[in-house]
């Protein structure tokens, strides 16, 4: 991924991992040819972004990201942002709310707005936060490589498209799985604390010789 110098970015806090009530509002994989483009504009609710083969630029605010196969991109309502696809490319796309009481799919496409380029450009990206059970507060990441992110992806595309009996709740849970798998992978690429550092040691030594 190519990105342009990094900001300092408002915090927006979704609140606690374990009060989620996710719901999928649009889910879909498609195929798009290159230079198509998406934007700039402002969608009502958040969107993970999964290239599955090609090389799609997005910005998002001031920020400008090369995206390659395996590569995502989490964005939300609170700033402008551009998809463009630079060569043919496969991608899912899946448009949620963190917490939302119903789990009925409210589409987006009626309430998303374009906007200029000059107001993209003045955007800063905000960073979305949730709140873990320990009340620190994890940065979800904007943009992440998670390859493996495809079969539950791809499972999330499936009940959306076919309404089977029951789908609503499973799109729940899918998501659920999605958003605490993106969590679990932030957590663990954060720098170790000296803490950390000091007792692996003892818990190796019980693990061998309990």
């Amino acid at each position: 991924m190519i990105q342009d110098p990094p900001h300092s970015y408002p915090d927006i806090v979704l609140g606690s991992i374990d009060d989620l009530q996710p719901t999928v509002n649009f889910a879909s994989r498609a195929e798009v040819p290159a230079a198509e483009q998406w934007g700039p504009r402002i969608i009502p609710d958040y969107q993970l972004f999964c290239l599955l083969s090609g090389e799609a630029e997005i910005s998002i605010g001031q920020e400008r990201y090369t995206l390659a196969a395996g590569d995502s991109a989490l964005y939300g309502p609170h700033c402008p942002h551009r998809i463009i696809a630079r060569t043919g490319a496969v991608y899912i796309g899946v448009h949620f709310a963190y917490r939302q009481s119903s789990p009925e799919p409210v589409h987006p496409a009626f309430s998303i707005e374009a906007c200029s380029e000059e107001k993209l450009k003045a955007s800063i990206r905000p960073s979305y936060k949730l709140e873990l059970p320990s009340k620190e507060l994890l940065e979800l990441p904007p943009f992440f490589t998670k390859p493996d992110l495809k079969p539950i992806l791809m499972r999330i595309v499936k009940e959306y498209m076919n309404e089977q009996p029951g789908y609503r709740i499973l799109l729940r849970s899918l998501m659920t799985e999605l958003i605490t798998t993106i969590v679990r992978s932030q957590l663990t690429t954060r720098p170790r604390s000296p803490e950390q550092d000091k007792i692996d040691p003892a818990l190796q030594a019980i693990n061998e010789q309990p």
